[in-house]
């Protein structure tokens, strides 16, 4: 797993102002080339421009999906 750390700019309704607001993606992939293709493929529908920050190796490697009352928790 990787993480990405990206920003876009949002637009205060109020003020009018623009800033700059920063999110982190986990993203699976086996490495940093694969990273930057899946967040790509990822983000391909998004209606924002963005600029990536950083992608970092993380210290996951897997994970196990739990079911609670049947039903995925997220």
């Amino acid at each position: 797993f990787y993480k990405v750390k990206f920003a876009y700019i949002t637009t205060d309704e109020n003020t009018g102002a623009e800033k700059k607001t920063t999110h982190v993606n986990l993203v699976q992939a086996t490495d940093f080339k694969n990273a930057l293709a899946n967040f790509e493929q990822g983000m391909g529908g998004c209606l924002f421009d963005f600029e990536i920050l950083s992608i970092t190796e993380t210290i996951i490697v897997g994970y196990y999906s739990y079911l609670a009352y049947g039903k995925p928790c997220i």
